[in-house]
């Protein structure tokens, strides 16, 4: 997480950054670069899994987990969801 007292879109738009999350320390929200700005969208384009819901989700049990079991968990979901 970033401190929002510079808006940093119009740079990473500049650089050609495709998407961008922006957590306000309680939701996730996800910016997707169209032409020369970014504009909000439900679903990551680099993780199509994610959505800002579930980004959200883990910022909350981040919140009341401590780091290590929350890692685990993220890790298990991520294996839980590999196809194959």
């Amino acid at each position: 997480m970033t401190s929002p007292s510079l808006d940093k879109l119009p740079i990473y738009a500049h650089i050609g950054v495709p998407e961008v999350w922006r957590c306000d320390g309680e939701r996730l929200t996800i910016f997707e670069l169209g032409g020369e700005a970014y504009a909000q969208t439900s679903r990551s384009v680099a993780l199509p899994p994610l959505t800002g819901e579930i980004l959200s989700g883990f910022v909350k049990e981040r919140a009341a987990l401590g780091s290590a079991a929350w890692l685990r968990g993220v890790r298990e979901r991520a294996q839980a969801a590999k196809p194959g």
